[in-house]
């Protein structure tokens, strides 16, 4: 996972379509993506040491007047996951953590360790 030691996941499930036949060309793709994001699911879940999964239930994730109650949902989850994200740092050896984010090659052709 590109070198990541941790990984954190959101999970933002998709509202169920009305009824049980497709009205639209909208509700068909909306339906197609449900089905691709359900069969996914399960691989990056097994990738993920965390998933944060805010309470969207009832909100339109596709309309405009619906962002501040996402974005507060989403703000809600992630402070929940706060403490488990600080055991972590805790955790980790103090190199670790002073670690750079990027390990690319320097400008004269060899990596940051080694150079």
């Amino acid at each position: 996972m590109l070198g990541a030691t941790r990984v954190i996941s959101v999970h933002l499930p998709m509202q169920q379509a009305e009824g049980p036949v497709a009205s639209n060309m909208f509700q068909v793709i909306n339906r197609c993506f449900q089905i691709m994001q359900t069969h996914a699911e399960q691989h990056w879940r097994e990738q993920s040491d965390l998933v944060i999964a805010p309470d969207v239930t009832g909100m339109e994730w596709d309309a405009f007047g619906s962002a501040e109650k996402l974005v507060q949902a989403g703000e809600i989850a992630a402070l929940e996951a706060v403490p488990k994200i600080k055991a972590w740092l805790a955790d980790a050896p103090a190199a670790a953590r002073t670690k750079p984010l990027s390990a690319s090659p320097s400008p004269s052709g060899s990596s940051p360790a080694t150079a």
